[in-house]
């Protein structure tokens, strides 16, 4: 199970997966890209961590993650309900199911929402973890999702029809 990303910009984001860690034991390895939370290390944790890379190494770096499950957890402000969902994106790219916080950048991709209760995390992530097979499928459909509805080619043609005035026929 892993996440991606810069503990120092997300640290409030990160909070809640102490208690997540906590309540999953040994049941789970964890796996971080870029900086792995203090706590993270705490002992009897099974985590790997790897340091960030340069911008043109990350995909093949997130890609040879080979995660069985993503994590995307923001804590509930302003500044999040803003952002966009690129890290669905990427973890989608890859085929990577994900559990993310019920939060606006993420209610459109096919990914588990939940609640930011540790309880609804670790639920979530176990019923993938115990089940690799639909957790797969999930990742799939979020992969589909990515291509069909976020690739570049989809978004180009709707800016071209908005700015430009070119008709696109939108692809279901």
């Amino acid at each position: 199970v892993g996440w991606a990303g810069q503990r120092s910009v997300h640290f409030s984001d990160l909070e809640l997966l102490r208690e997540v860690m906590d309540d999953l034991g040994d049941e789970v390895e964890w796996v971080f890209l870029g900086e792995t939370p203090v706590f993270a290390r705490e002992s009897g944790r099974q985590v790997e961590s790897l340091s960030m890379v340069p911008i043109q190494q990350y995909p093949a770096q997130l890609a040879s993650l080979n995660l069985d499950l993503a994590l995307a957890p923001l804590s509930l402000n302003r500044f999040n309900e803003a952002k966009s969902d690129i890290r669905l994106l990427h973890y989608g790219a890859l085929g990577y199911p994900v559990v993310a916080t019920d939060i606006a950048p993420h209610r459109e991709a096919p990914v588990k929402r939940v609640a930011n209760h540790v309880g609804a995390w670790v639920t979530a992530i176990r019923e993938r973890i115990y089940d690799l097979d639909a957790a797969e499928r999930e990742g799939e459909a979020l992969r589909k999702w990515v291509y069909e509805k976020r690739s570049i080619d989809v978004w180009i043609a709707r800016y071209a029809s908005v700015w430009l005035g070119r008709v696109h026929e939108e692809r279901n």
